[in-house]
């Protein structure tokens, strides 16, 4: 099966793509594929028997494999911002998408949404009803990307 391809830019010819952040969900995955290695290893060795060895590989193994999968899918599975000149572009997994444009104003607004339990960071402009949730992607590499193709980033949270 060939690795599916995220389709390259939406928002235009100049888009520079931000990639969200999977940095903690591939360090978990990575710690327990190492810990089960390990795991696996340490109780292959304190068989006796060579059914007792197969069920270890088997049970671990499972597992192996399973956070392998979650490994793949944190890598695969992550939204982009696509910022052109014209758009901010969100795209999700799914390629559902959500677009701030320069019409409503280039001065980008830092926002907090959600109920005071469960806050998340949005990216907005003049249009305050339109809110990309950016609460997963650096910042800083998004301010960078909106400086690049003219859009005003903000230094704080408003």
């Amino acid at each position: 099966m060939a690795a599916r391809r995220p389709k390259l830019p939406v928002g235009g010819g100049d888009s520079i793509v931000v990639w969200q952040s999977a940095a903690r969900w591939i360090g978990l995955y990575l710690a327990l594929i190492a810990l089960f290695v390990i795991a696996i290893l340490t109780a292959y060795q304190s068989q006796p028997t060579t059914s007792g060895r197969i069920a270890t590989i088997v049970f671990f193994g499972f597992f192996i494999a399973l956070f392998a999968l979650g490994l793949m899918a944190a890598v695969r599975q992550r939204s982009r911002l696509q910022i052109s000149t014209e758009t901010i572009l969100y795209v999700t997994a799914k390629d559902d998408t959500l677009t701030l444009d320069r019409q409503s104003g280039n001065v980008l607004r830092l926002v907090q949404t959600g109920t005071s339990s469960r806050r998340r960071l949005g990216l907005t402009n003049g249009d305050a009803e339109m809110i990309l949730p950016i609460s997963r992607f650096s910042t800083r590499e998004l301010g960078q990307a909106c400086a690049a193709r003219g859009w005003e980033f903000p230094a704080t949270i408003s």
